[in-house]
């Protein structure tokens, strides 16, 4: 199945989730790509309509296959989930469910899921996802030391870089874990929004 057929699909879903009805969703369209049909809208156009739905409410559920372990609960495989969150929202990805995450993994350790890693390998890990994030994403990672704020001030911060623009004048350096993580959020659809056009 390609791209473009799979976002439709995950589209039609999520409409059924938020109850639009037809003429909902084609609205969502019209605001969108500027169609009342999704007959010719390309794969970044159905990003676009899948990003205002998830503005409007719609959760992605899981893709968690049969078999697929519960996901491990360490420090480390914490910090690779936010890691791989802050890529989905610098556009450097566009899966950020943890099946998306397991696949990349594997494909860097050879190990299917976190908790079969050993902590020395997860270490690995989170480094190679900075290391990424950083070239990527343009992101200047703060000290070790600096703490998990000075971290997320700083995906912000690639982000404006990116073309994110903050609805109002705020300062950063005052706000909380969940104020930043809102500001991350909602300028992660603004850059997948620019970077799929």
């Amino acid at each position: 199945m390609d791209d473009r057929t799979l976002r439709l699909r995950t589209v039609r879903a999520a409409a059924r989730e938020l109850g639009l009805s037809d003429d909902g969703l084609r609205d969502v369209y019209v605001r969108t790509i500027g169609s009342r049909s999704a007959a010719g809208a390309s794969a970044a156009d159905l990003g676009r309509v899948l990003d205002a739905l998830r503005a409007a409410g719609w959760v992605p559920k899981s893709r968690r296959r049969k078999g697929d372990r519960r996901p491990a609960g360490s420090a480390q495989a914490r910090k690779i989930r936010a890691l791989w969150v802050s890529a989905h929202n610098l556009g450097i990805t566009y899966d950020p469910s943890e099946t998306g995450l397991g696949e990349w993994i594997e494909r860097q350790t050879g190990i299917s899921a976190m908790n079969w890693v050993d902590p020395a390998t997860l270490a690995k890990v989170i480094e190679a996802l900075k290391f990424w994030i950083a070239r990527e994403g343009g992101v200047d990672w703060p000290p070790a030391d600096a703490g998990p704020l000075a971290a997320r001030r700083a995906v912000i911060e690639a982000q404006l870089r990116r073309g994110g623009q903050l609805a109002a004048e705020v300062d950063i350096r005052r706000m909380g874990a969940s104020e930043l993580d809102a500001i991350i959020g909602q300028l992660g659809v603004e850059v997948r929004r620019r970077r799929a056009a």
